[in-house]
């Protein structure tokens, strides 16, 4: 699943900003392969305030999905409408989704964190049928690598 995430920084205009949004969340709809999608209005963040006013998430079933309606003439459109009213306040990117509605994180080990640990849960999550590695057949306390001699 790939999800296309919009984050509008808080307008000058709300008012205008507002006419803006809903005219382009009508023309974002209407692109081809959205298989879900999110409109959120942001009301902080963790330390205090956030510099976001919007956000809008696009859901994909995968990136060859994404790709034909980014090209399509409503992507398109939606993507000139934005650029000609939101182009400074806009940030966007795509990005794939691990998790499903449901879906569990694997526990962490204590002393486990970081953006590498997060994708290696997701992957121990989710493998793949004959992914198995020297990690995976070695006993839990011999280095992968001396397991196969390598070290």
């Amino acid at each position: 699943m790939i999800k296309l995430t919009i984050l509008y920084r808080t307008p000058a205009d709300v008012e205008a900003f507002e006419a803006f949004y809903n005219a382009n969340l009508a023309l974002l709809e209407r692109i081809p392969g959205v298989v879900r999608r999110e409109a959120s209005v942001i009301l902080g963040a963790p330390g205090g305030e956030s510099p976001y006013y919007r956000g809008i998430a696009l859901y994909f079933e995968d990136v060859e999905s994404f790709d034909q309606g980014m090209r399509s003439p409503a992507g398109e459109a939606a993507g000139r409408h934005m650029m000609s009213f939101a182009a400074e306040l806009a940030e966007l990117f795509y990005a794939e989704v691990f998790e499903e509605a449901g879906g569990r994180t694997p526990q962490v080990e204590p002393g486990q964190s970081g953006a590498g640990d997060m994708a290696t849960a997701a992957e121990a999550a989710n493998p793949k049928p004959g992914d198995e590695t020297a990690a995976d057949s070695a006993p839990p306390d011999v280095p992968a690598g001396e397991a196969e001699g390598k070290l």
